[in-house]
């Protein structure tokens, strides 16, 4: 009798995992992937950590960095120097600080020649991708969506210059006895906006300029002392601005709302659900593009990044390290020494702190 029950248990369990199999190949197929793995993780208490797999020594003091593709690239003093992802070294090019400046975009390596202006557009591999004919006065080049503004200073002014990836001139503009403090371009390309900061007889004075593509200014908004230090279009029409003391939503040159700051750190618009997530002290308020309050997320440490990742977000400050996923941090993680910053290339996040990088994933265990 008792060997006929352990044979009729190993039938049974026989059955429990082919039902099994059948159900999971049924939930990939039908898009569940999601949340059947959230369920079978609850019920196996599944976890998740931060794994290094792997760790470049490098000086990270007062340098800047980004990463292209499965290429790190970091400015070293009067060089250029890449990385792959497994750590070795790819190339690395001299670069002369005196005679030139170094932008490092989203897409490309900006070289400028102080001499001629020449701006010559480096891709991964440090290959000369094209070149652009310019002016030796640039102070400034930024990535805009699929745009390029170079920014030149001349005596007394600042001067825009909005381009095209096919290098045709979008856009230009002159700003006088101010310094420009950022730019934000809308999907259309019909608008932007300029915020500037002057200084006159002790007096500072923050105005957000907004402009048509052609130059004609439309809007003069005065900040009086809220110092502007984030614009963006939301729809083609609306702005949200980021000051140091609130965060306003303009359309028309009118103000639909704002919202007092409680020591703001950051700041993340997600354009497709109309939502913009606050960053302060240990929490972060959920505001819909209408200015009402949704939610407020607590945590655990003061973070002053927030960054999306995966399904969420990824949130850092000096040392601590978080992954928030549905309104809660499912990984923490602290770094040893005090990080300088972090990009995330999913899979992978790449956590630069003084003397090294480190590349991390996730890592999954029982």
């Amino acid at each position: 009798m008792e060997k006929r029950e352990v044979k009729k248990d190993k039938k049974g369990f026989k059955i429990f995992l082919i039902i099994f199999g059948i159900a999971i190949v049924v939930v990939f197929k039908t898009g569940y992937k999601g949340e059947f793995v959230s369920k079978v993780g609850s019920l196996f208490k599944i976890k998740k950590t931060f794994e290094t797999v792997e760790t470049i020594p490098m000086n990270f003091e007062n340098e800047e960095a980004n990463v292209y593709g499965n290429i790190i690239i970091k400015k070293d003093g009067g060089k250029l120097l890449a990385y792959d992802l497994n750590g070795s070294k790819k190339w690395e090019k001299n670069i002369n600080v005196d005679e030139g400046l170094v932008f490092l975009g989203n897409k490309f390596i900006y070289l400028c020649s102080k001499g001629t202006g020449q701006i010559e557009l480096l891709n991964n591999n440090g290959e000369i991708a094209q070149t652009i004919e310019s002016n030796p006065q640039i102070a400034n080049i930024t990535e805009k969506n699929e745009d390029l503004v170079l920014l030149f200073k001349d005596e007394g002014q600042e001067n825009i210059v909005i381009m095209n990836n096919n290098n045709e001139i979008l856009g230009k503009n002159s700003v006088k006895g101010a310094r420009i403090f950022s730019i934000a371009i809308n999907n259309s390309k019909t608008k932007y906006v300029v915020s500037t900061l002057s200084h006159k007889d002790d007096e500072i004075s923050n105005y957000l300029h907004i402009y048509k593509m052609d130059g004609k200014e439309i809007e003069n908004i005065d900040f009086g002392k809220n110092l502007i230090l984030y614009t963006e279009f939301i729809t083609d029409d609306i702005i949200v601005v980021f000051t140091d003391e609130e965060v306003y939503c303009i359309k028309d040159g009118k103000t639909l709302w704002t919202k007092e700051m409680e020591k703001g750190k950051d700041i993340y618009i997600d354009e497709e659900n109309k939502e913009i997530y606050l960053l302060n002290d240990k929490n972060i308020k959920v505001i819909s593009d209408t200015g009402e309050v949704e939610r407020e997320i607590s945590l655990s440490q003061d973070y002053k990044r927030i960054l999306p990742f995966d399904k969420g977000f990824l949130l850092y400050g000096d040392e601590h390290v978080a992954v928030l996923e549905e309104d809660k941090e499912i990984i923490k993680y602290k770094n040893e020494e005090k990080i300088e910053e972090i990009i995330v290339k999913e899979p992978y996040i790449i956590l630069f702190d003084f003397d090294k990088i480190n590349i991390m994933n996730i890592k999954t265990k029982l």
